[in-house]
């Protein structure tokens, strides 16, 4: 991951408390999913790189203050949850507390749709490939109809309650005469849909 995705924030908190903090990226770059069918790597990004974490920082706190940290506590949100469970489950004894908030706990399903999302804008199969373009297209249409404040895509989030937002990609389907800059091939709209299935119910 980027370096933005070394919580300083949290080690500055942690220094500034009188601990000593630590973070990791995982070994990961940020948006790069070529990794995901790298077993090894996906082991390092669900739980082994937190645990080899953990390990390291203590040996540095021992090293360093000549005694070791007399107690050790991990704070993980959303994929940084799933990995506190992980912790909790493979290494309980690296730590004595840990904060599992918002935990990315179904990885099978999560890294399924990244590898499809992967497929979507990478491949080299034209009736399959979304550009970019496609996919800001769909998302500034359901940012429009289902955006917070009641379609009013002011914050870049949907509405709070999604039950009223339903929309259908048909509705991009293209029509004679349109231009295809703002709309959908068949083929397009059917693999956003095989897309849209994979996440939510129809």
């Amino acid at each position: 991951m980027s370096p933005k995705n070394i919580e300083h924030a949290s080690l500055v908190a942690a220094i500034k408390s009188g601990y000593a903090g630590v973070s990791t990226d995982t070994g990961h770059v940020e948006n790069d999913r070529t990794w995901l069918a790298n077993e090894e790597k996906e082991k390092d990004y669900g739980y082994r790189a937190i645990h080899g974490m953990s390990v390291t920082a203590k040996a540095a706190i021992q090293a360093f203050y000549g005694q070791p940290a007399k107690h050790s506590y991990f704070s993980g949100c959303s994929t940084g949850g799933g990995q506190a469970l992980g912790e909790s489950q493979l290494y309980p004894e690296d730590y004595d507390g840990i904060l599992a908030g918002a935990p990315q706990n179904y990885l099978t399903h999560s890294r399924a749709f990244d590898l499809f999302e992967y497929q979507l804008i990478h491949s080299t199969d034209p009736p399959v490939k979304l550009s970019k373009a496609t996919l800001a297209l769909v998302t500034k249409t359901v940012m429009k109809r289902c955006g917070s404040d009641y379609g009013a895509d002011k914050d870049g989030f949907l509405s709070s309650d999604p039950r009223e937002c339903w929309f259908g990609v048909e509705e991009l389907l293209c029509k004679e005469g349109d231009d295809p800059a703002n709309c959908l091939t068949a083929a397009q709209v059917k693999v956003v849909n095989e897309g849209v299935r994979g996440i939510h119910p129809p």
